[in-house]
């Protein structure tokens, strides 16, 4: 407020939109059901009607999101079943131990509401139709051929459309299956295939997201066009996948560094000087900032302290590997990582023994492509975990993944070494197992210390503001306060609200940073009633002490009142929000309190 902006473009709310018409129809036919109690809270509070049920809408759409997830673990046993040679042992095996390590695979049971609790099972579905194509033989037909790019174009678009941050990952899939391709592991047609799908799920997802700018501007968009730079440059000189077998190891070596160092250079080129330079779109700056600010503490702004000053944008917690070291993932995984870059390196350097039939050796070739695909999109998830804990939601699954390469015939052919091992696969299902008891010790614990996790939400201060509201406030009066605070003003009363929390917009941030700035910064009262009246039309300030008084336990540097002087000097002796919470001479010369229940005030602006 006071501008208009398109829901659909700015929230990634396909989801909410499913949804709402699935519980609609679902309604309509009576197949929807709830029980309800009148519960006397007592304490002078009124008592309200409780109902449980999936016609009741916030239990549909959680029990929706869950029903999702279950989609999860069907996608992660296709994976690990797939890209083990079809192998039952590798889809058990993956299922179970993302079972194991379920809180720290994922935080759906918590926050079901998040954009990455649509979004992550279809992460693990387009990774398997992935799979699919890149195991798919040349010789194929046309309508084969087309089926598994559809899957991989729709798959993509389906993971993207709910999440803004789904662009991210997608771009280090593009730069691990271009890194497997400069060193000749995948063809040049199927690297073509790939990343026509991904360029048709990002058109499609950028017209149904009404041209989100942020959309063409970003890494993974960048990335497909200095992909398609590389490769019509290679068609233009006549470089084609037969010169590249007939090098020999060390030239192809070389010849995938400079290919990975022009898609590289292209990649920055585009992105910082072409998108940031010339178009000046600076929607997705503040991600590179907090990148930045990870190596450099001097390199912090405000928005980075925003993100950083929560635990879910901090480094991984040293908590987490030990975690992942009891239910033995972390070391099964490493070991089986290395065990396949060992292999792969053999082959690669020519010492893997007896030459093969045309046809078995490019099924070897898609079949090592996969396995080097995941080695490289492995590292580029831990990096991205280490740097930023909440995106470990990456990390652990595909860490589950490389645990299921124990149920893989690669791995088995050790076992085949030793001369009184009568039958392989026996002797593979009996290690097997003996694992998966191991690791089911602390794994069912882990399992039912999730099963035992309960609590309860109430916010009775809250619910006397938004009442108030509702009965006091006209229905077209403006408010601002704290990102949180105005996102439940809008949900629960429907009024005009200065400022929200979703940051992924330039001009938003800067808004925030000014209300910020003058509310829980050391600054005049009368300045923040002329920018809030004048440049926002706002009507009415809410104040909550603790973001005003304290910042985070342990982390005072995180309080707002500092985090908003990082770039604006202090002017006055005590900040703007204290001014008011005191209700001293100057403050009541701009604002009138008009509410005030426990930390919550409301001021009308003078």
């Amino acid at each position: 407020y006071p501008l208009t902006i398109n829901s659909l473009k700015r929230f990634n709310l396909y989801p909410e939109i499913a949804l709402a018409v699935v519980y609609r129809l679902l309604n309509q036919f009576g197949m929807l059901s709830r029980q309800c109690w009148k519960v006397n809270r007592g304490d002078g509070m009124p008592a309200v009607s409780s109902c449980v049920g999936n016609q009741e809408p916030i239990y549909f759409y959680s029990t929706s999101v869950f029903v999702l997830h279950g989609l999860s673990m069907f996608s992660l046993f296709t994976l690990c079943w797939l890209i083990n040679g079809k192998s039952l042992t590798s889809g058990v095996v993956g299922s179970l131990c993302y079972f194991f390590n379920h809180g720290e695979a994922t935080r759906v049971m918590r926050t079901p509401a998040l954009r990455e609790s649509f979004s992550f099972p279809f992460h693990l579905l387009q990774l398997t139709a992935l799979a699919y194509v890149m195991l798919s033989k040349e010789s194929d037909s046309r309508k084969m051929a087309f089926r598994h790019k559809l899957s991989l174009t729709l798959s993509t678009l389906v993971y993207l459309l709910p999440w803004q941050f789904a662009q991210f990952s997608l771009g280090t899939q593009t730069l691990a299956l271009f890194a497997t391709y400069s060193l000749g592991f995948i063809s040049r047609s199927k690297l073509v295939s790939i990343v026509l799908s991904q360029s048709a799920a990002l058109v499609l997802c950028f017209i149904l997201m009404f041209a989100n700018r942020m959309l063409v501007t970003s890494f993974f968009a960048s990335l497909l066009c200095s992909t398609w730079l590389i490769l019509f440059l290679e068609r233009v000189i006549g470089f084609d996948d037969l010169k590249f077998n007939e090098m020999p190891v060390w030239k192809k070596i070389l010849v995938g560094l400079v290919r990975l160092l022009l898609l590289v250079s292209f990649m920055v080129a585009l992105k910082h000087f072409v998108i940031n330079w010339l178009l000046k779109h600076e929607d997705d700056s503040h991600i590179w900032d907090i990148l930045r600010s990870k190596f450099s503490p001097q390199a912090h702004t405000f928005d980075t302290m925003l993100y950083t000053c929560a635990k879910e944008f901090d480094f991984l917690e040293l908590d987490t590997f030990g975690q992942l070291t009891k239910t033995l993932l972390l070391p099964l995984s490493l070991f089986n990582i290395l065990f396949c870059l060992a292999r792969l390196m053999a082959k690669y350097f020519n010492f893997h023994g007896p030459h093969h039939t045309n046809e078995q050796r490019m099924r070897e070739q898609n079949e090592d492509g996969v396995v080097l695909y995941n080695i490289f999109q492995m590292i580029a998830f831990s990096a991205m975990a280490m740097l930023i804990m909440r995106l470990k939601l990456f990390w652990t699954p595909h860490l589950c993944v490389f645990a299921s390469f124990i149920g893989h015939k690669g791995i088995y052919s050790i076992l085949s070494r030793y001369k009184s091992v009568a039958n392989r696969q026996t002797c593979g299902l009996m290690v097997t197992g003996m694992l998966l008891s191991m690791m089911a010790y602390y794994g069912i614990a882990n399992l039912n210390a999730q099963y035992q996790m309960q609590g309860e939400f109430s916010d009775y201060h809250g619910e006397k503001l938004m009442e108030w509201i509702r009965k006091s406030t006209k229905v077209d009066d403006a408010f601002v306060g704290s990102m949180p605070m105005m996102a439940n003003v809008k949900l629960s009363t429907n009024r005009p609200i200065i400022n929200h929390p979703h940051y992924e917009d330039v001009d938003l941030r800067e808004r925030v940073k000014t209300i910020y700035s003058l509310m829980y910064g050391y600054r005049d009262v009368g300045e923040l009633n002329r920018v809030l009246k004048s440049k926002y039309k706002a009507k009415y300030l809410v104040i909550e002490a603790p973001y005003c008084m304290s910042g985070p336990p342990g982390k005072p540097e995180c309080q707002l009142s500092e985090i908003v002087h990082l770039d604006v000097k202090k002017s006055t002796p005590i900040t703007a929000c204290q001014s008011l919470i005191k209700a001293d001479s100057q403050a009541k010369k701009y604002f009138k309190k008009v509410f005030e229940s426990q930390h919550i005030s409301v001021h009308q602006l003078l």
